[in-house]
């Protein structure tokens, strides 16, 4: 710690001297702390363990608490959207929790190594009346160290358009002149 710190500390007393090299050791208040290692296995089975509770029933929930399982500067990309930040997820996710109330993920496999990890799901869609419309399959890979800093989403947008009933009629279109 060097001279200078415990020449600042020996006027306090031990008891306050010790009590705030535990403070400093801590780090700032409302940091980043993860249950264990960060990156290790455990951590990240722990915040794959999150995401799978997080999303099993779509909604204006999935708005909070995102600091339980995601880093402040997170990025996140998926094929209609980017953003970088929390706050900017948070938004995000209410949005969508919004326009898609009602929709289920089904886990359908991990795999989870130390850092990282892959989660297959199956987005069903709900219409007004809580009954099934479609479904599309996609994955998402997480980057994990405390919290998942990095977040990337892969799925068929023409599935998504596909529930969409003008588009339906688009997509079709262009798939019957791809198709032999």
């Amino acid at each position: 710690m060097g001279s200078v710190a415990i020449g600042v500390l020996a006027p306090m007393g031990r008891a306050a001297g010790l009590v705030l090299l535990a403070a400093l050791a801590a780090g700032p208040v409302g940091a980043e702390t993860a249950e264990h290692p960060p990156g290790s296995q455990a951590q990240t089975e722990l915040i794959v363990a999150r995401f799978k509770e997080r999303f099993a029933v779509v909604g204006p929930q999935l708005a909070d608490g995102v600091e339980q399982l995601y880093a402040p500067k997170v990025r996140f990309r998926d094929p209609i959207t980017a953003v970088e930040g929390r706050e900017a997820l948070r938004a995000y996710l209410a949005h969508f929790g919004e326009t898609a109330a009602g929709a289920r993920f089904t886990i359908t496999d991990t795999f989870v190594q130390p850092g990282s990890a892959a989660v297959f799901w199956t987005m069903t869609f709900a219409a007004e009346e809580g009954e099934s419309t479609g479904a599309i399959q996609g994955v998402s890979l997480l980057r994990v160290r405390e919290r998942v800093y990095e977040e990337r989403d892969y799925f068929d947008l023409g599935e998504v358009y596909d529930q969409v009933p003008v588009l339906n009629w688009f997509t079709g279109l262009v798939k019957s002149r791809f198709a032999p």
